[in-house]
């Protein structure tokens, strides 16, 4: 089956950035775009939580954790477990300046927001870059998208799994990260023949 879900573009969160009004919308867009986490995940993230020297942010079990099986398949989804997740450079560098902007206290959350509020977040920078069907795009489509890039750019899908809470392998997972888009494939196509080229010049 193909995956249908909605994966968005480099050039597409290039402008999806763009139209980030804040430092702390510039840091929730990072987290989400690296982390790939859950939005009611990202609203319980707490100061501790995030190490910059280390490029971290342990992701919590939300208080209200919802579990279900998959009526197709049979399988058991877990929909949150507790986790560290990587942070990129653009996320530390995000996370860095929107940190210095208040004094937070410890047990204090990062990102004081509601879900809805971020959903809202998203919906705005979707429709004031003017990307294709901006009314698919929500927080969630970050976590695809995550995932997708990961899994093309020949990350192990075992550390996929860790980065984005998965307790285990599945076909739902397999078809959500399977089919990433044109421009992540033509890059990736494109690095690797770079360097076969190059190891081929190299003298024996």
């Amino acid at each position: 089956m193909k995956n249908t879900r909605r994966i968005l573009t480099q050039a597409e969160l290039t402008a999806m950035r763009g139209k980030c009004s804040n430092a702390l919308e510039q840091a929730i867009f990072e987290t989400l775009r690296s982390c790939g986490c859950r939005v009611d995940e990202l609203v319980h993230v707490l100061r501790e939580d995030i190490n910059l020297e280390g490029n971290q942010v342990h992701i919590r079990k939300p208080k209200k954790v919802v579990t279900w099986t998959n009526r197709r398949t049979g399988e058991y989804e877990s929909v949150s477990n507790p986790r560290d997740s990587i942070l990129d450079e653009a996320a530390v560098v995000a996370l860095r300046v929107y940190l210095k902007t208040k004094d937070f206290k410890p047990g204090s959350r990062v990102f004081p927001r509601t879900t809805r509020a971020i959903h809202g977040m998203v919906k705005r920078w979707a429709s004031d870059a003017k990307v294709q069907r901006p009314e698919e795009i929500h927080p969630h489509t970050f976590r695809h998208t995550c995932g997708t890039m990961l899994l093309a750019q020949g990350v192990p899908e075992p550390y996929i799994l860790q980065i984005l809470g998965w307790s285990k392998s599945s076909r739902t997972f397999r078809e959500t990260y399977n089919d990433p888009p044109m421009d992540i494939v033509k890059d990736r196509v494109l690095k690797a023949r770079k360097e076969a080229s190059e190891s081929t010049k190299k003298p024996g």
